[in-house]
């Protein structure tokens, strides 16, 4: 009765994102643009933030649904612990983790990587949940990746909080002595 009345074809503001219910405002248009940007930038990091609700995922999902040559994204919607999220991109990229330590994996990872005939893009919403150390674990790993005809890039899409962690001299500055790379 009410989506008639108000000339609805479904539910309204529904929880999970959706490319066809995006309202592309300047903002959007120019965060997509900057995702677009990121997926061939090879400088390894990008960072899109904006408050929850205002339509990241669904940007992204936006994104995620055009094919595009000479790219593979790999998409993390909840953050994990390194070391539980090692293995789940060494799997997506079908590695055998069985067995194998996070620098076995990292290593595996990286001459998979150069076999590809396209650059892996990691993307990861919601971004902001995670710790500092898998935040320095994971530059870590992009930073061993530049040397590679085909470098790792890094995507963070996440609420304003990461910028400001991102901001913190003790984060930018810090290294982490649980580095993985070898």
């Amino acid at each position: 009765m009410y989506y008639s009345h108000y000339g609805l074809n479904g539910a309204p503001f529904p929880i999970t994102p959706s490319r066809d219910l995006i309202y592309m405002s300047a903002a959007h248009r120019e965060a997509y643009a900057t995702l677009e940007w990121a997926l061939y930038d090879a400088n390894g990091f990008a960072l899109v933030v904006g408050e929850p609700g205002t339509g990241k995922s669904s940007l992204l999902s936006a994104l995620l649904q055009t094919e595009r040559d000479g790219i593979r994204i790999i998409c993390r919607r909840q953050p994990l612990a390194f070391a539980d999220l090692l293995p789940a991109i060494a799997e997506e990229l079908g590695i055998n983790v069985a067995g194998a330590s996070l620098n076995g994996l990292a290593r595996l990872i990286k001459s998979k990587t150069a076999t590809l005939s396209a650059r892996v893009v990691l993307i990861f919403d919601e971004a902001q949940g995670f710790d500092d150390a898998t935040l320095e674990q994971l530059r870590l790993f992009a930073d061993d990746t530049l040397e590679t005809a085909r470098p790792i890039q890094l995507i963070f899409v996440a609420h304003p909080e990461l910028r400001a962690r991102h901001r913190a001299a003790e984060f930018r500055y810090s290294a982490t002595d649980q580095s993985f790379v070898s």
